[in-house]
């Protein structure tokens, strides 16, 4: 679950490519190559497969000048099966007056009969695939128990992409329309892009029936649009950066300034002396202080030893 732009289909697509391939992927480990069933309400079968395309370098690296190895990547896309549903009535539950399954829901299960290796089947987005009203618990229990029935005949993961409400968040709340979603279902994680680095998107393990609950990561959205797991550390820093913004170079200059005067300061007192929005920067003092150390970790300050407490220093640039 996420809001828009957090990155849900690409991530979910990483994961489908890894159940195909056999390979690890975003941190997926994969038991075998599987197949997978990419049900897509919002973006048609070429789409999927031109982001698919852009997975493929990592996946499948090429022994040649050839920018992905083409026979490893066209054995991975016969497990991996996306219908074009452009167009096509999708809803599996007619509506909440009349709960019942659809002629759509009964084509599926026939349609999935000969899939003997399928391993998951995922749906992009839950809402396009549900019937009924986006608030109603009845509904949305009886949408998830068309897909349990999906589970029990074909031992299958179901994968359902939702939105999240407009707040964001990451907990169980934040995924939008009724609570029974989150609680018929097995697991659920949530993504949402830092707000001070939409690059930097953050997921977190809101629910998990099968193992820890809360564990969180970040992922880091490349320029093609693509992810890659990222560090706590890496990902702190970078969210410090983001807060200073515009003031980056001036707080160096000002460090650099104090230190030529011989009024040299320390990280706590700098963070304490000029923060907030009636000081020299408008920032709080703890985004201050976390991006004062993400400057000394990249290197454009460092700290040395006076006495007690460590001051700093700025990084002469040494011109070529």
């Amino acid at each position: 679950s996420g809001p828009g732009g957090s990155s849900k289909s690409m991530c979910v697509l990483g994961i489908a490519l890894s159940l195909v391939s056999g390979k690890t992927y975003l941190g997926f480990i994969p038991e075998g190559q599987k197949e997978v069933i990419y049900l897509s309400g919002e973006d048609d079968k070429s789409e999927i497969h031109r982001r698919a395309e852009r997975m493929f370098p990592e996946l499948f690296p090429s022994q040649d000048n050839s920018p992905f190895d083409k026979k490893a990547a066209l054995a991975a896309l016969n497990r991996f099966h996306v219908p074009d549903l452009t167009g096509q009535n999708l809803r599996l539950s007619e509506k909440s007056d009349d709960l019942s399954e659809t002629y759509v829901f009964q084509s599926l299960v026939i349609a999935l009969e000969p899939f003997e290796n399928l391993d998951m089947i995922i749906f992009d987005t839950g809402s396009r695939f549900r019937g009924g009203t986006e608030n109603s618990a009845e509904d949305a229990a009886f949408f998830i128990s068309l897909c349990e029935q999906v589970v029990s005949e074909k031992e299958a993961t179901v994968l359902v992409i939702t939105h999240s409400n407009k707040l964001g968040g990451s907990n169980q709340q934040s995924v939008r329309g009724s609570s029974a979603i989150v609680d018929n279902a097995r697991f659920v994680m949530t993504m949402k892009p830092n707000n001070d680095d939409q690059t930097l998107i953050e997921f977190n393990v809101a629910k998990n029936n099968y193992g820890l609950t809360g564990n969180q990561g970040y992922f880091r959205r490349k320029d093609d649009g693509t992810l890659e797991l990222t560090d706590q550390n890496d990902a702190q820093k970078t969210k410090a950066l983001a807060k200073l913004g515009i003031h980056e170079q001036s707080i160096i200059d000002h460090i650099r300034s104090l230190h030529s005067a011989g009024a040299p300061i320390s990280i706590r007192d700098f963070a304490r002396n000029y923060s907030g929005t009636k000081a020299s920067y408008d920032l709080s003092e703890n985004a201050l202080r976390e991006g004062l150390l993400a400057l000394v970790d990249m290197g454009r300050l460092t700290k040395q030893k006076s006495g007690r407490t460590e001051i700093l220093v700025p990084v002469v640039q040494v011109k070529k």
